[in-house]
C-alpha cells in the first residue's frame, strides 16, 4: 500500500516516560528510498528523514551510497491505537474469489474460538502441530488458489509463506492485518562490535490491529521454526537449503571457522573506512581532532597538516617508484642473462638486438665448436622462451642452467671436452 502521512506526523514524539533506544546506522547504498530502523523510529540529526504513515522513515531520494543517520526508536509505543474506516477497509480486503478451502477453513475456526486472541492462538497451534517445515526451496505454488495449495499440500515454505497464509486467514475472519517485510537477526562483529544485518536477515512477518492497542506483532514463522527467530537463520536451515546459499553466507554465518574470521575482519576495517572517511562529520571530525591534538589551536592544526601532507607525500613518491621500477623477467631470460654477463667476461658482448639463440651461435662459430655441441641447448633455450604449450618447473630450469655452465666452459676455452 502507499505509504501516506497524516499533517504533523513527520514531527511527532512520545514524551513521558516511555522507553527509548538512541542509535546510529550506517544504511550501504539500496537504491532505494526506505531506511533502516526499530519500530516506532524517528529520526535525530538529519532533517530530510521523513516519518510515513506507515511508520517506517524515508528519504527524497534514493540512497546511491553509504548513508549515516542517528534515531531514537520507542518499541513499546502504541501504532495507530485507533484505525480510520478507510485503512480499515484496506487491511481487511481479500481480491477475488481465490482460496476457498482457507478461507472457509478461518471463518469455522474463528467461529470456535470465540475472540480475536483466541483465534490467533489456534492458527499458531495449527501450524505448529501438523507437519509443516521451514525450507529455502519450497515446491512452486500455482497462480490461482495459491494458498489453499501451501495449507493444505505443500506445507513447505519460508518466512513470507506463513506470514502471507497468516494474514490471509485474519482478513477472511474479518480481523485487519498486514504483511510487514523487513529484517530480523543479524551477527555482532567481535572485531568492532558493531551489528551487521545483511540481506539473508531479511524476514516477513504480520501484524494484527486491536482496538486501543493498535498494531501488534504476530510472527508465524516463530511457530514452524522457532530457532530461527531465537537464534537466527542459520540455526533453521537444512544441509540442503546451506547448500543454496553462497560459500561467504555460509561463512559470514559460522559454517567455515578460519574464512569466517578472515570476514569479520574484512568487514571490520569496511565499518572503519565508513565511520572516519564517508561518514566523516563535523562533529566526528571534531572529536577526533581533540583526541589526538589535545586543545585545538591554529599552531598543532597546522603542525598537523605539515605532518599529514609529508605522509602524503611520502606515499605518493613509494608507489611512483615501485610503479616504474624494472619489469620482472621471465626466469628462462634471468638464468641466460647470467650466462651472458661470464661471457661479456671473456669478450663475447651480446648486443641487445641479438636473440639468445643466435648469440650462443655466433660465440660458438667464433669459438669453432660444432652443431652437435650447441644445438640442444639452443633448441632447449627456443622452447623454453617461445613455446607456451611446454610447460617448465623447477626441474626444467635446473637443467637448462646446468647446460648453459657446460657450454660456458667450452666456450670460454675453445675445447670440445
Amino acid at each position: 500500500a502507499p505509504a501516506l502521512r497524516t499533517p504533523g506526523e513527520a514531527t511527532f514524539e512520545p514524551v513521558g516516560d516511555a522507553p527509548a533506544y538512541d542509535y546510529e546506522v550506517l544504511l550501504e547504498p539500496t537504491l532505494s528510498n526506505w531506511l533502516f530502523a526499530i519500530n516506532a523510529a524517528f529520526a535525530r540529526t538529519d532533517a530530510t528523514i521523513r516519518r510515513t504513515r506507515n511508520h517506517t522513515l524515508e528519504v527524497a531520494d534514493p540512497v546511491m551510497s553509504v548513508f549515516r543517520y542517528r534515531v531514537r526508536s520507542y518499541p513499546d509505543m502504541p501504532l495507530d491505537p485507533l484505525l480510520r474506516d478507510g485503512f480499515r477497509a484496506r487491511e481487511t480486503h481479500l481480491f477475488g474469489e481465490d482460496n476457498p478451502r482457507v478461507r472457509e477453513f478461518a471463518a469455522a475456526l474463528y467461529r470456535e474460538s470465540g475472540s480475536v486472541d483466541a483465534y490467533v492462538a489456534a492458527v499458531l497451534s495449527h501450524i505448529r502441530t501438523q507437519p509443516y517445515r521451514y525450507t529455502l526451496s519450497p515446491p512452486t505454488l500455482p497462480s490461482a488458489n495459491s494458498i489453499d495449495e501451501f495449507w493444505f499440500t505443500t506445507r513447505a515454505g519460508f518466512c513470507t509463506h506463513y506470514a502471507g497464509a497468516f494474514v490471509y486467514m485474519m482478513r477472511a475472519a474479518g480481523v485487519p492485518a498486514r504483511l510487514v517485510g523487513g529484517y530480523q537477526g543479524g551477527e555482532i562483529n567481535p572485531i568492532s562490535n558493531h551489528l551487521m544485518v545483511r540481506q539473508y536477515d531479511a524476514h516477513a512477518w504480520a501484524e494484527i490491529w486491536s482496538q486501543g492497542q493498535g498494531w501488534r506483532r504476530v510472527d508465524p514463522t516463530a511457530a514452524v521454526a522457532p530457532q530461527r527467530i531465537e537464534v537466527g537463520l542459520s540455526a533453521a536451515l537444512s544441509a540442503a537449503d546451506r547448500a543454496t546459499l553462497s560459500v561467504f553466507s555460509n561463512a559470514r554465518m559460522g559454517a567455515w571457522g578460519f574464512l569466517t574470521g578472515v570476514l569479520q575482519w574484512s568487514d571490520s576495517l569496511e565499518h572503519r573506512w565508513n565511520l572516519w572517511v564517508v561518514g566523516y562529520d563535523t562533529n566526528f571530525q571534531a572529536g577526533l581532532l581533540k583526541k589526538w591534538l589535545g586543545e585545538i589551536t591554529p599552531a598543532r592544526v597546522g603542525i598537523a597538516m605539515f605532518i599529514g601532507g609529508g605522509l602524503s607525500l611520502s606515499i605518493v613518491a613509494a608507489v611512483l617508484f615501485w610503479r616504474r621500477r624494472p619489469p620482472r623477467q621471465h626466469p628462462v631470460e634471468r638464468i641466460f642473462s647470467t650466462f651472458a654477463a661470464k661471457l661479456a667476461g671473456y669478450g663475447y658482448q651480446r648486443p641487445p638486438a641479438e636473440s639468445p639463440a643466435a648469440y650462443v651461435r655466433r660465440v660458438a662459430d667464433e669459438v669453432g665448436l660444432s652443431e652437435a655441441q650447441v644445438g640442444a641447448v639452443i633448441a632447449e633455450l627456443d622452447t623454453l622462451l617461445y613455446n607456451p604449450a611446454i610447460a617448465w618447473g623447477s626441474a626444467e630450469l635446473r637443467a637448462l642452467r646446468n647446460q648453459l655452465r657446460r657450454l660456458q666452459f667450452r666456450l670460454a676455452f675453445g675445447t670440445s671436452r
